[in-house]
Formats: C-alpha cells, structure tokens, sequence
C-alpha cells in the first residue's frame, strides 16, 4: 500500500483519528447517571479497555456495551446541584468532543452477555471481548 493510499483509506483515518483522541483524553470514568446507571469518559476509547477499567473501578452494575458518542456540555440550571450537563452533539459541533458512554442494561443486553455470545458464535470461549456495537441527557455534580 502507497503513502497516497493510507491517507485517503478511511478505516486508517480512523484508525489514527482514535489514536489521537485517546491520547488527548485518558480513559476517566464519570459517573453521570442520576436514575438509570451511566458511565462515561471523554474520548473515544476501546470498548473493552473502557469496561476492563469499569470493573476494576467497583462499578458492578448491569451495564451494556460502550459506544462513541459526541457529547458537548451546557450550564445546567440555577440551583440544580449541578455544574453542566452533557449533551449529545455531532461531530463538527462547536464545544463537541469525543465520549464513550455506557449504559444501564439487563439480560442479553448486558456487556458481559453480548461478549459471552459473541465467542460463542465464533467458535471461541468466552473471553470478555466481543464487536463494540443513545443518546441523552445526563448532568455532572460539582
């Protein structure tokens, strides 16, 4: 493969494109949840690594599989308890960055299911590892 041909390959511009956010943004996690469970951390992060660092963080709660997202932040309103809150953005949006978000979950939608069946159906042994697959509002406390 030429210099022209990975620089106009879109999975290695992805590819570096996830490198970079990564490095501009440690894998943090975030409890931003208020009544459903929400984890997040800025940048775009492997999903595995992100759920890998979950767990050993103690947060055992069903959750499901992580995804990027872009997110900005507003002021959150007088008197709320909160500083901002996060909102779901596009990519090119003034204020966006990159967060991998996960979610409360139950059952077959549980990360450690979604996993499971994935090596299952690849002929494999459940390792914790499977393909990375909503958006809202959710706030941060001072």
């Amino acid at each position: 493969m030429n210099e022209q041909t990975k620089d106009t390959n879109p999975a290695v511009a992805q590819s570096r494109l996830h490198v970079g956010l990564a490095a501009k943004y440690p894998l943090e996690i975030m409890n931003v949840g208020e009544d459903t469970y929400i984890l997040m951390s800025k940048g775009h992060h492997d999903p595995h690594e992100f759920m890998r660092v979950v767990r050993e963080e103690g947060y055992e709660w069903p959750l499901g599989m992580p995804e990027h997202e872009w997110t900005k932040t507003v002021p959150a309103p007088k008197n709320s308890g909160y500083t901002c809150m996060y909102i779901s953005a596009k990519q090119g949006d003034r204020g966006a960055f990159p967060t991998t978000y996960v979610r409360e979950a139950y059952g077959e939608d549980r990360y450690e299911a979604l996993t499971a069946a994935n090596a299952t159906a690849q002929g494999r042994e459940p390792t914790g590892e499977a393909s990375p697959g909503a958006t809202g509002y959710t706030a941060t406390r001072p």
